[in-house]
This record gives structure tokens, C-alpha cells and sequence, in this order.
């Protein structure tokens, strides 16, 4: 039975030199000027680096309930729409939550600058500590909701850019900001309000975390919200960031560890057959003591061999309705991936709708019917699919800017429902 790991100490990263850390041996936090003097007073080179809230950038979304290896190649796509930042500029990170509903499940997206990213890597190890893990700040709220049953909250604590206020729902982090620093109580209770606001969520329980002093608070645990990050709970959060380089590194060790696995089966599949070939042998020599008997016996495997042979050309005849059926021709991101590519630069696409067996359903705004025309021109154009029609077009308002609200539907090519995908001759 494996050990269970132990906490790392958390050192909260800011782009000033201020820098706190919590420390699992001792269970307490304490500031320093720079890393280096952080170091000095750790045990551990391995830490976890949390993010401040002014550095990483938290988004909660809906995304297509689909697996997280696709849900990955559709926000590498629509990432650069989410913040304010060029996609090949960030490094993100994304959470599915267990929150599905019919406009999909519920993700919560983090991201930060690469530039950023490699500022922190580079500081830690000029500092000489090793990052084992890099996370935003926020989540240790969630964590500490979660730990003391308040699902749905405001998590308040002081921080080095201000009045940390985030907000919890079902469990989940939905939303993060900075308020100006203060300790009048009735400027955070204002400041709370507005961001439950704000973020859609309605007002519920306040944990004030740390040293912070609000007698209207529902919990005050008397801990930061770093020591919640410092246990094997950094894992199960899923929201790890990490260098394009790093990703990639990752990901061709996984590939390497697939190879060797196949190049040992097939090792292990060459020893059987030349066992097998050897056992054939020997068998043979003892046939040719016997005519009758190994003529008997060959006949009798043949009519084996006949019967496998039919049961196999069933099998066969059985694989390709049922791969019709569990693998369609095309998968959601493959589909949103070539909608993204023709989509104007005035147009925004704000739903996506992608069932087994059902027209495909596009949502969105533009500035112009001209660019709903063009883009309309642009799906009818591609092979992948078919049947595109207008659903409706209605001009509206958005901050004194007038706009077009849309949707279009269309047919993806091989997106039949299971229940057809046995019979001939249905038009995919």
C-alpha cells in the first residue's frame, strides 16, 4: 500500500515582492520580501506556487458534455474569446464539473499569460525550489467551502492586492476579484453584495478566511486558504497549469509508455508463435508415424478451423454497424473547429448544440447581416456538411451598438442516430 503523499508548502507568487507562504509543518503563513529569503526559511524544494488573483484569470462556462481530451481542443480554439489576451499568448487549464444541464456541462477555465508563467518558473528556480505544481489562489476558497459544507458562499480574506472576495456555487469557484483593501465591516459587507451581483450568484453564507475581522460572517475558520492547497487536494482540483513545452513533454512520455506496451505485446505475440510453430512440428513428426491418424486428425481441425472461420465472418459482418453506431464520422470538436474557421470577424458565436442523430444548432451575434450571409455561404460550402438553413435573424441592441442575433442549423455528414445505424442505404 502506497504512502500517501505529504502536503507541500504553498508559496503565493505576485508580481511585486511580496510573498507569502504557508507552511504544512508548522500549519502557519508567513511573509517575506522575496523568494530567496522564503527559501531560506523552507524545509522543502518542492512547493506548490498559487497564483494571485490579480495574475490568473478565472472564467466559469457551459461546454458540450463531451470527453475532456475534446473539450481540451475546443477551448485551444475559443480560449482567445474568453479573456482578453491572443490565444497563443496564455497557458490554461480547465475543470469539468458534475454540473450538466441541457446547455451543457458546467467548466470552470483558468489561464495566465505565458510570459507570465515563465517568470514564475524562472523566479522559483533561481530561487532554488522546485514547482511540483502551479495553481491560481482562488481555488483554495472552493476547497475551503467544500471542507466546511457551505456550497454555495462568498469566501472573503486579505491579500496582498487587496480584498480577495470569491464567490462559491454548488461547490464550485464561479467567480474571483479585488476589492480595495479595508477593514471597515461595512464596506465589505457592500463590497460582498455587489460581487454576488456581479457574478449571478444569489447572496448566501460569508467564511471569513485568515486574520480578517467580520463579525457578520457565518464561518471564520482561522486558516488561509493556502493551507487548503497544501494537501493531496491540489490533484483532485484538475486545474493545473503548465508550459506549452512541458504539455507536449507530457503528453509524448504517455505516447512512449503506448509504444512500449505494443512493441512488448508484439514480443509476447512472436514467442507464442514460435512456440506454437515448434509444438506444430513435433506434432508432425508424429504424424508421419501414423498416416491414418494424422489425416483423421487434420480433417477434424479443418472442420474447426471452417466453423471459426464462419463464426469470425459474422463478427466481421457485425463490426461495421456497430463502429457506425459508437464512432461517428464526425465528433463535436472536429465540427466546431471548422465552424470557428469560417466564422467573420465581426460575428460571435454565443451556443453550440451538438446531439447524436440531430441537426447541428449554431447561435450567435453579428454586427452585419452581411457576415451571417457570408458565413451561411461558407458552411453550405463544406463537404462536412449539409442541409444549412437560416433558423432566424433578429436585429437587436448591445450597449448602443446594433446587432443581429441568429441561429443556423445544419446537417453533419455521418451524425446518424444509433437506432439507423444498422440499416443500408440510410443518408448519413
Amino acid at each position: 500500500m502506497s504512502k500517501p503523499k505529504a502536503p507541500l508548502p504553498v508559496v503565493r507568487w505576485t508580481a511585486s515582492a511580496e510573498i507569502t507562504f504557508y507552511d504544512p509543518a508548522v500549519g502557519a503563513t508567513r511573509d517575506f520580501r522575496s523568494l530567496k529569503q522564503a527559501a531560506q526559511a523552507l524545509d522543502s524544494r518542492a512547493v506548490v506556487a498559487c497564483l494571485s488573483r490579480r495574475t490568473a484569470f478565472i472564467r466559469s462556462l457551459r461546454v458540450p458534455n463531451i470527453s475532456p481530451q475534446e473539450v481540451e481542443r475546443m477551448l485551444s480554439v475559443q480560449i482567445g474569446q474568453l479573456f482578453p489576451i491572443k490565444a497563443e499568448e496564455l497557458a490554461f487549464g480547465f475543470r469539468l464539473t458534475n454540473d450538466v444541464t441541457p446547455e451543457g456541462r458546467l467548466a470552470i477555465v483558468d489561464a495566465v499569460p505565458l510570459a507570465t508563467l515563465r517568470m514564475v518558473f524562472a523566479d522559483f528556480a533561481e530561487a532554488g525550489l522546485r514547482v511540483e505544481h502551479v495553481v491560481p489562489a482562488a481555488f483554495g476558497s472552493a476547497l475551503m467551502a467544500q471542507k466546511l459544507g457551505a456550497m454555495t458562499c462568498a469566501v472573503v480574506e486579505v491579500a496582498p492586492e487587496g480584498l480577495a472576495i470569491d464567490i462559491i456555487d454548488n461547490g464550485e469557484l464561479v467567480y474571483s476579484r479585488i476589492a480595495p483593501a479595508t477593514e471597515d465591516a461595512e464596506t465589505i459587507e457592500t463590497e460582498i453584495a455587489r460581487t454576488f451581483g456581479i457574478s449571478g450568484v444569489q447572496p448566501a453564507d460569508v467564511i471569513v478566511a485568515g486574520n480578517l475581522d467580520l463579525p457578520s460572517a457565518q464561518f471564520r475558520p482561522g486558516e488561509s486558504t493556502l493551507a487548503l492547497l497544501a494537501g493531496a487536494d491540489i490533484d483532485r482540483l484538475g486545474v493545473k497549469l503548465e508550459l506549452p513545452e512541458e504539455s507536449r513533454k507530457r503528453k509524448q512520455q504517455k505516447e512512449v509508455a503506448k509504444t512500449r506496451l505494443a512493441v512488448l505485446g508484439l514480443a509476447a505475440a512472436l514467442l507464442l508463435c514460435a512456440w506454437v510453430g515448434l509444438d506444430y512440428s513435433d506434432m508432425r513428426a508424429v504424424a508421419k508415424k501414423s498416416d491414418s491418424a494424422w489425416n483423421s486428425k487434420t480433417a477434424r481441425l479443418k472442420r474447426q478451423r471452417d466453423t471459426l472461420q464462419n463464426g469470425l465472418n459474422e463478427m466481421q459482418r457485425m463490426a461495421t454497424p456497430i463502429s457506425r453506431s459508437f464512432e461517428p464520422a464526425q465528433t463535436a470538436s472536429d465540427v466546431l473547429t471548422v465552424v470557428g474557421q469560417g466564422t467573420p470577424d465581426d460575428l460571435w458565436l454565443t451556443g453550440f448544440s451538438f446531439e447524436r442523430g440531430k441537426p447541428v444548432t449554431i447561435r450567435g451575434t453579428s454586427k452585419a447581416n452581411e457576415s451571417i450571409s457570408a458565413f451561411l455561404e461558407y458552411l453550405s460550402a463544406q463537404d462536412r456538411f449539409r442541409d444549412v438553413k437560416l433558423v432566424f435573424a433578429n436585429n437587436g441592441v448591445i450597449a448602443d451598438t446594433p446587432v443581429v442575433n441568429f441561429s443556423i442549423t445544419f446537417h453533419a455528414v455521418g451524425n446518424i442516430p444509433i437506432s439507423e445505424a444498422q440499416k443500408k442505404g440510410v443518408k448519413a
